[in-house]
């Protein structure tokens, strides 16, 4: 089994944070390793993406969109700043997109 990265920049609003960005990392171990070794912090309890947990608890999990606290396994979500992000080489158009990001947005790490 390998573990995969997804990133969830952050979009504020008076009521909470989105994201509708899902942006999968494709790298090698050194750049996950790099990626995890990044300063994280909590993500605020109103947040809301594409890859929250349905139906949580029964046999068959599902994702979409709704309130996302924790990964697949149960880790509260954390977030990292976009130009600590920026520093890690990620290649690709994932790594465009996270360049182009302003380097106080808060992008969410989201292991599975």
């Amino acid at each position: 089994m390998s573990l995969t990265l997804i990133l969830l920049p952050i979009r504020e609003t008076a009521s909470g944070g989105y994201s509708h960005e899902v942006l999968q990392v494709r790298g090698s171990r050194e750049l996950m390793a790099r990626i995890g070794d990044l300063p994280a912090f909590p993500v605020r309890h109103d947040f809301t993406c594409y890859v929250a947990r349905l139906n949580e608890g029964e046999d068959e999990e599902c994702t979409g969109y709704g309130d996302a606290q924790t990964d697949v396994y149960g880790a509260p979500l954390k977030y990292v700043l976009a130009y600590e992000l920026q520093t890690t080489s990620i290649p690709g158009p994932v790594g465009a997109f996270v360049a182009a990001l302003p380097g106080d947005t808060h992008v969410v790490l989201y292991w599975s």
